[in-house]
């Protein structure tokens, strides 16, 4: 951390934040606020947070899992077992003085543990309460994962083309939205909190965020609108050609919102080659003019017509994979990219996309190493006013774990560990 982003108060300075959150939209949501300067406690039971055994690409640095290592920065970490009464009283006593809560286990998890909104409003009515969940309070059955609510909100079926199976997003895209919109809720709450003096309830279901991704289709949907994938490069359901992806010679070309009249010019191509002259198309003709456009742009390489686009304010860009992006100046310039401290010594840093806000033109200094498990429950033990021998007791009762006791590879440790879906 520089001397500068130091003495800059970031947004968030002394706000309290208790998480209890797993895999990726609760632990995000938290990390967003930890990103602008809130104090956030994540509370874990003693085996461990799932997120820190699971990882996707097989990706375990220090042998923790990628998940948690990509959603956790900015936290410190107390384990305790809420299922014995000892620790729940711990939860609490955390609780009492925090300014926020955010949670994402199944509906009724909380509350069977005492730690429902109602018990915790009840010892904090200044207290924000956020809960996550995949299709709301009442749907206690409906598993909510980011894949199935891409399933079920219809988000698949929108995308790709005519013919082709569902076709899920590249990201986990509503994981993140989620997460995204939770803060949100979180800063409007602390906002109304400044005036009224009380907290509130801030619901957010992964559902309700997948509909709001779609907000543009289903707008047109609902009022009118025939929607079908195209069966040409179209990128959408509801975009006029030439909107979508294309092959060049040599890669992918993506273009928006471009006049046809425009590209005929910029190609060469007589007028009326994608459309009839003077005529705006019809929206049922898109697919027929993508198709034209194909068998045109598969002749030129891609910098090629970047440059005579450019040259025309013509809307486009190169389909880029990971290391181009990464080698993307315009990106590298727009972009936040951080390097975490391995979590076990000898171990490798590991990169991460850091936080995506500017504040007075400058990104916040968020450089901060996802806690190891238990790593400050002791310190965290401290500062609630429990001495070391009470401390101690604890351990030796198995309430708490300290992070001394959880080095080595998390992967595959007590594969029956007590963690509660969403």
């Amino acid at each position: 951390m520089t001397a500068e982003s130091a003495a800059r108060p970031q947004p968030l300075t002394g706000i309290k934040v208790v998480a209890f959150t797993q895999f990726l939209a609760g632990p995000a949501c938290a990390q967003y606020l930890a990103d602008m300067g809130a104090s956030v406690v994540k509370i874990e039971h003693p085996d461990g947070a799932f997120e820190r055994r699971w990882s996707g690409a097989e990706v375990f640095p220090s042998g923790t899992g990628g998940l948690f290592l990509l959603g956790n920065r900015g936290c410190r970490s107390v384990a305790i077992d809420l299922k014995h009464p000892e620790g729940l009283r711990i939860a609490r006593r955390f609780l009492t003085a925090a300014d926020v809560l955010i949670e994402n286990f199944r509906p009724g998890v909380m509350e069977r543990l005492g730690l429902g909104y109602d018990a915790v409003h009840d010892l904090n009515p200044a207290l924000v309460y956020a809960s996550i969940s995949g299709f709301g309070p009442t749907q206690v059955g409906v598993p909510g994962q980011d894949l199935l609510i891409q399933a079920r909100s219809g988000m698949m079926a929108i995308t790709g083309r005519q013919g082709d199976p569902p076709v899920p997003a590249g990201a986990p895209v509503v994981d993140v939205h989620t997460a995204s919109l939770t803060a949100v809720g979180i800063l409007g709450a602390l906002f109304q909190r400044q005036r009224t003096g009380r907290g509130q309830h801030v619901g957010v279901s992964m559902v309700e965020a997948g509909m709001d991704l779609q907000m543009e289709p289903l707008f047109y949907h609902m009022n009118g609108g025939a929607l079908e994938r195209p069966r040409s490069p179209v990128g959408s359901s509801f975009h006029d050609a030439p909107y979508g992806v294309y092959q060049t010679r040599d890669g992918y070309i993506a273009l928006s919102i471009v006049p046809l009249d425009a590209l005929e010019r910029v190609l060469q191509l007589p007028p009326g080659t994608l459309s009839p002259a003077g005529e705006r198309p019809s929206f049922a003709q898109r697919d027929d003019i993508a198709l034209r456009l194909v068998g045109e742009l598969v002749r030129y390489d891609t910098q090629d017509l970047l440059d005579r686009f450019s040259r025309q304010d013509i809307w486009a860009a190169a389909v880029n994979d990971y290391e181009a992006a990464l080698a993307d100046q315009a990106i590298g310039d727009a972009i936040q990219l951080i390097e975490l401290t391995p979590l076990a010594s000898g171990g490798q840093p590991t990169r991460a996309i850091g936080h995506p806000i500017r504040y007075d033109g400058a990104h916040p200094d968020v450089a901060v190493t996802p806690p190891r498990l238990g790593e400050h429950t002791a310190q965290l033990l401290g500062e609630l006013g429990l001495s070391r021998q009470e401390i101690d007791k604890l351990r030796d009762d198995g309430v708490i774990r300290m992070a001394s006791e959880t080095d080595g590879d998390s992967r595959g440790r007590r594969k029956g560990a007590s963690w509660e879906r969403r």
